[in-house]
Order: structure tokens, then C-alpha cells, then sequence
């Protein structure tokens, strides 16, 4: 559709209710158009090593011309621009992360060559805006989420669930999971809010953000030990509201599978902690027998698996897919394009209804 939501809805809190403004007929369009949104840009194509590196331009590249080729898949979504609106998103992020270390990001990304966060992660004269950029991505699929109770997706990079409060690392600049999470309970005024991550390595920097705030939860399956070396099924946080599932190396469905249904779902959804408002999944794809970064072997089947037995599940489409890790671009091409169509399915399901 290519209209940033910044140009279709301006907001404010009034009385205590959320408006929409349109300022064209567009918002109506996107609002109530039956085609799912995914929040992309170009500007998610400009971080980049410039040299062999996991995390490159191509991942969401690969991911789109996927989704782009599929006849029936891209019927049914809208490629959207996020939203401009710098200010409300450096609100969030500064809810999220310390200011020094966003100048830090700011300064490095000024200097226009390539830097090092870490020795994994990297910085070049793009990286701030394209980050920015990425986390307003996140904030935007969750009001549309949120309002039309139908999936939303971002189809961003550079990662975020690794990025701590004080830095980024792992390949991850900003914590989307947490920044959108912060966006939907201050700015949406949202009370429950779920977050399910299913990328191979553990979610440090999003688990340590949901541990300080009660009306999060967290469940995360991952490899272990491995990178981060975070997320002992034992941590489950002071307000009880983690949960994590350790798998070991060579893991496969027939393990995650029983893990998924039983204890992880119920979990962002059950009898102790009632129906959220809404559900973020951290989406990465680095989990799949093909990628090379990790030693778990799960197929692309499998993810369209867990997207649809969590809109099963919830009974709802208020959840937001958010790109995190996979690294082999035929691997996350076809599992991410298989997550979108599970989505569809399950919102023609409900029209049908």
C-alpha cells in the first residue's frame, strides 16, 4: 500500500478512550481491509557489515520476494511503510533502553564507516534511523493487531531480543519484543500483554525487561547452554512470570512439541493468568534444521505448526509476528511465508464462522 501509518492516523487519549483520526480515506482502508499488514521498509536493507556476515540485508530481502511471489499469499497481505513519528518511538525506546546507550548507538551510527557494539554486532552509518526504524515497525503491528483483532507482522532488522538495557549485542541494536510491549500498555493502555519467543537463542534482553513489570509474560523456547547462555528453565523471575524451555542440542518437533502445547501455551494464556490483550511472538527462523548457527532441527512445517495452534489457542488474531534471528535465507523464507499463511487461514476461518 506503501502509506506509512503516520501519514493514514494521527492518536490521542481522551477520556480515557483511544481515537482515530483519518486523515484520508486510506485509514479506513487499512483498518478495514481484510488483507494483513506487514510492516516493512527499505531502509531495513541499508545496515550492513560490508563484509560475510549472518545478519545481512538478504534475510528480509529473501523473506519479502517470498511473500511477493506467492499468489495467494500476497492477495491477502499489505506491505506497509511504519510510521515516521520519531519522537513517540525514542519515547519507547527510552522506556526500554538508558538514553547514554541510545547516543551511544546515535554517535557510532554518525560516524558513517562500520563499528563494533561487540564482536558479534555492528554499527554503520544507517544502523540508528534503520533501527529507529525497526522499532517503530513493532509499535505500528501492534495497534494494528491490537485494533482490527487480526495478525500483524514485521518484517524487520536488525534484531532486538538480545539487546539489554545498556547495550546491544547478538546482532540486536533495540528490544522491539519489549519497546512494542511498553507501547502497548502505556500508549494503548493495554493491562495483559504475552510474549512467546521461539527464535534458537534465548531472549535476554527481552526476559530481562519483561522481569521488572507484572503485566508482561514470557515464555521462551531456545537451545541450552548455548548463546547467551541465558534462560535456565530454573529463572523464572520475581514475579513469576517467565518461563523457559530448555532444549538440547538436536532437538527436533517430538521434543519442542508436547513442550509447546502443554507448557508453554497455556502459560501466555490459562487459568492463572487470563486471555491477554495481546500476544508478541518473537519470530526467529534460526531454529530450523538448515541454519547453521544453532543445533536444533526443526522444519518450516513446524513453525506453521505453533502459529496455529497459538491462534487455536488464544481463539484470537490480536498477535503480532516480529522477525528476530535465521540465517539461511531459503529456511526462513519458507517458514516465515508458512507463518503468514497459517495467519490468513485462520482469519478467513473466523469470517467463515
Amino acid at each position: 500500500m506503501g502509506i506509512g501509518f503516520i501519514q493514514v492516523i494521527s492518536t490521542e487519549l481522551l477520556s480515557n478512550r483511544r481515537l482515530v483520526r483519518c486523515s484520508s480515506s486510506a485509514a479506513t482502508e487499512i483498518f478495514s481491509s481484510k488483507k494483513l499488514p506487514v510492516i516493512y521498509s527499505e531502509k531495513f536493507l541499508q545496515h550492513d557489515a560490508g563484509r560475510p556476515h549472518p545478519e545481512r540485508p538478504a534475510r528480509v530481502a529473501a523473506i519479502k520476494k517470498r511473500l511477493s511471489e506467492d499468489k495467494e499469499i500476497s492477495e491477502s497481505i499489505s506491505f506497509l511503510e511504519p510510521s515516521t513519528d520519531e519522537d513517540t518511538t525514542l519515547k519507547f525506546i527510552s522506556e526500554v533502553h538508558y538514553e547514554d546507550y541510545i547516543d551511544q548507538v546515535k554517535r557510532l551510527s554518525g560516524y558513517g564507516d562500520v563499528r563494533s557494539l561487540d564482536g558479534d554486532t555492528y554499527v554503520n552509518g544507517a544502523t540508528y534511523d534503520t533501527a529507529v526504524t525497526a522499532a517503530r515497525a513493532w509499535m505500528d503491528a501492534v495497534e494494528y493487531a491490537y485494533k482490527t483483532g487480526r495478525p500483524a507482522f514485521a518484517l524487520t532488522r536488525p534484531p532486538g531480543h538480545h539487546a539489554t538495557i545498556a547495550t546491544g549485542m547478538g546482532f540486536c541494536i533495540f528490544c522491539n519484543a519489549a519497546i512494542a510491549s511498553a507501547y502497548a500498555i502505556k500508549e494503548l493502555g493495554l493491562s495483559k500483554i504475552s510474549i512467546l519467543d521461539w527464535d534458537v537463542h534465548h531472549g535476554n534482553g527481552t526476559e530481562a525487561w519483561a522481569k521488572t513489570n507484572p503485566q508482561v509474560r514470557m515464555t521462551s523456547s531456545h537451545q541450552y547452554p548455548f548463546y547467551p547462555f541465558t534462560g535456565a528453565e530454573s529463572d523464572v523471575g520475581m514475579h513469576n512470570n517467565v518461563k523457559n524451555v530448555a532444549l538440547s542440542a538436536e532437538s527436533n518437533w517430538s521434543t519442542l512439541g508436547p513442550r509447546f502445547r502443554n507448557e508453554m501455551l497455556p502459560f501466555i494464556s490459562g487459568e492463572d493468568w487470563e486471555e491477554p490483550d495481546l500476544l508478541i511472538v518473537s519470530a526467529g527462523y534460526d531454529a530450523l534444521a538448515v541454519d547453521s548457527l544453532a543445533q536444533i532441527a526443526l522444519e518450516p512445517k513446524d513453525f506453521a505448526t505453533m502459529t496455529q495452534e497459538i491462534l487455536n489457542h488464544l481463539g484470537h488474531g490480536r498477535v503480532v509476528f516480529g522477525l528476530e534471528g535465521g540465517y539461511n535465507l531459503d529456511g526462513i523464507s519458507e517458514a516465515f511465508a508458512m507463518t503468514v499463511d497459517e495467519c490468513i487461514k485462520f482469519v478467513r476461518g473466523k469470517e467463515v464462522g
